[in-house]
């Protein structure tokens, strides 16, 4: 047994074996290739231009909801808010059939309610437009960007970050995709076009 006042041996340390800079150029391409993958899959924005006005960006889901028959139309709305109440998920069919703002406020809170907590769900049997989206539903700013890819998804828009920091409450959100939907036929004569 060893004295507190005993010096150990001195234990020589291994020799540290030197990654060459081959490996590390593999591994640096291997993430970029990595990372070029992950954009590549990731949903894009494209750009619809209105022929009495400036352009909209909006979500390449919408464009392809914007190019498919209504069976196929109400199949991948469907799919996409699977996880939203069927309530929401019949608004956004109802939308896209008949274009009418009416159904907007359900689609816009059914899609909150379905990232927000399960300790807020109660305030969506009854909401009020006053409702404060950080500090009344608890959403942070991840959970808001994935609010955003959903909406963005399901509906005919694009939301910035600009426009998300503007965006304080239920009805400043509702009020902001019924004003971005106002002249959803107008800006989209595609979808006329295909309910014709």
């Amino acid at each position: 047994m060893m004295s507190p006042f005993q010096v150990s041996p001195v234990v020589t340390p291994r020799p540290v074996r030197i990654i060459e800079n081959n490996f590390l150029e593999s591994q640096a391409r291997s993430l970029e290739d990595l990372w070029q993958s992950i954009l590549m899959n990731m949903p894009e924005t494209t750009q619809s231009r209105n022929a009495s006005g400036p352009s909209e960006e909006v979500h390449t889901g919408a464009q392809s909801l914007l190019r498919r028959s209504g069976v196929e139309r109400e199949k991948q709305l469907r799919d996409a808010l699977k996880r939203c109440s069927e309530k929401t998920a019949d608004a956004a069919c109802e939308f896209w059939k008949t274009g009418q703002s009416v159904y907007l406020p359900t689609i816009v809170q059914g899609v909150i309610e379905r990232f927000a907590g399960k300790e807020v769900h109660a305030k969506f049997a009854t909401p009020h437009k006053d409702l404060r989206l950080v500090e009344d539903l608890a959403l942070d700013s991840l959970t808001m960007m994935e609010i955003v890819m959903l909406a963005e998804e399901v509906l005919p828009i694009s939301i910035n970050n600009e426009d998300l920091t503007r965006l304080r409450t239920l009805a400043d959100l509702e009020n902001f995709v019924g004003e971005k939907l106002q002249d959803f036929s107008v800006r989209f004569p595609q979808f006329a076009e295909a309910q014709n």
